[in-house]
């Protein structure tokens, strides 16, 4: 209810009504500079999702949406009801293919050779610039969508189920507002269409394993066995986007421009161009992406090659080690001031001991925070920041404030 009176047609004035009303959160640190919204693929309109963002006490909202930034206006207009930071950016898809990476898996699951980049940080004054100069590679997104559509009815039609680019498609998009239409909406419209004809529950999960003959993981079919799930549509869009679209996807190649064609952009619009880093995935959270590698294995020559091309940033936080450099760095030097000072420390020294204590505890808590509360994907390095944090919380502990 709350959403759907975000999303109308008078969702900005009702996020001014729920500012005056809504008892909110103290603002926080937290940032997040990478929010999609109706105009690409997402259930939040611009102002849905800044209320969201400042109900959950972040202090800076971004917008990033794909292949467009026609919703910069309302969201600018929102973050400044809610009296909120914020930044406008489009993520867009580049062609690596005239590189040494061209036929290498970088951060795309589909397709090899196109990367995944954002552009920060646009300027206010450009963003309607910005999405004119994109119009045309989403008109070509669209000829490539449509056949996308019929290679479905291809596959589907057998089975009774069908999509129509126009009816079906088409209207779960903003495309006639600047918006671009994605494979999510292609496979949204499937899961509608199955859900439709095949019904849900137990028969779903029979369709896809007896007549498709294709994987669920044992999450994702619990999910779409529970008939009065709400989000069955979004659950079964995952298994769309992990198990079903490599069968009728299409390789994209003039919707994506050369990857210095946009660095050029970017700096000609005043952005902040990023690789966004994706790194190999084991267990998918949201079920849209198998286990497969990435970029992990030959990172240091990729960053390399990126700042060489002219990138301003690579989209990547890891807190948990972060804290632990801090922790280590603080008590390397309260060792050393140990070893001079014959084990003499002053009360600066306790507090920088205690300092110490709270990054190495923070830097525990981050990666468990992380992978049971917000049940983020735990990689390699979210369990090394584990136990490089347990480790270093534990000789702090015990040899420095126990005195053993």
């Amino acid at each position: 209810e709350l959403l759907a009176l975000l999303n109308g047609e008078d969702g900005l004035e009702n996020l001014k009504r729920l500012m005056k009303t809504e008892l909110l959160p103290p603002v926080a640190r937290d940032v997040n500079n990478h929010i999609h919204t109706t105009y690409s693929f997402s259930p939040y309109s611009p102002t849905a999702a800044v209320w969201f963002a400042r109900a959950a006490g972040l202090c800076t909202c971004g917008l990033m949406d794909h292949d467009s930034i026609a919703g910069a206006e309302e969201f600018l207009a929102a973050a400044a009801a809610a009296d909120m930071g914020a930044t406008i950016g489009m993520e867009c898809r580049a062609s690596f293919l005239n590189t040494p990476f061209g036929d290498r898996k970088l951060n795309n699951p589909d397709q090899k050779g196109i990367v995944y980049m954002t552009l920060h940080g646009v300027p206010h004054d450009r963003a309607a610039e910005l999405n004119a100069v994109y119009a045309p590679y989403r008109e070509k997104r669209n000829d490539r969508n449509r056949r996308m559509v019929e290679a479905i009815n291809g596959m589907m039609g057998q089975y009774g189920i069908s999509i129509d680019f126009d009816r079906d498609v088409l209207p779960l998009s903003n495309y006639a507002k600047g918006g671009s239409v994605t494979e999510r909406h292609l496979s949204s419209a499937l899961a509608l269409r199955m859900l439709a004809v095949v019904g849900r529950g137990q028969k779903l999960v029979d369709f896809i394993k007896g007549e498709l003959k294709l994987p669920i993981s044992g999450k994702i079919e619990g999910y779409l066995l529970d008939e009065s799930n709400p989000h069955a549509m979004y659950d079964l869009l995952g298994w769309i986007k992990s198990q079903l679209i490599s069968r009728f996807y299409i390789d994209a190649t003039d919707e994506c421009p050369d990857v210095r064609d946009l660095l050029a952009l970017s700096e000609r619009m005043g952005a902040i161009s990023a690789y966004a880093y994706l790194g190999d995935v084991g267990d998918s959270v949201t079920g849209d992406k198998r286990a497969q590698k990435f970029e992990d294995d030959y990172l240091d020559e990729l960053i390399a090659y990126l700042a060489r091309l002219g990138f301003r940033a690579v989209t990547y936080m890891q807190v948990s080690l972060l804290l632990f450099i801090l922790a280590f760095l603080i008590a390397a030097v309260l060792f050393v001031r140990a070893v001079v000072s014959g084990g003499t420390l002053g009360s600066a020294d306790g507090i920088l001991g205690m300092l110490a204590l709270v990054f190495s505890i923070a830097g525990f808590i981050t990666p468990l925070y992380g992978r049971f509360v917000v049940h983020a994907e735990a990689k390699p390095d979210y369990r090394l920041g584990l136990i490089l944090n347990g480790v270093l919380m534990l000789i702090l502990f015990f040899f420095y404030f126990l005195g053993l």
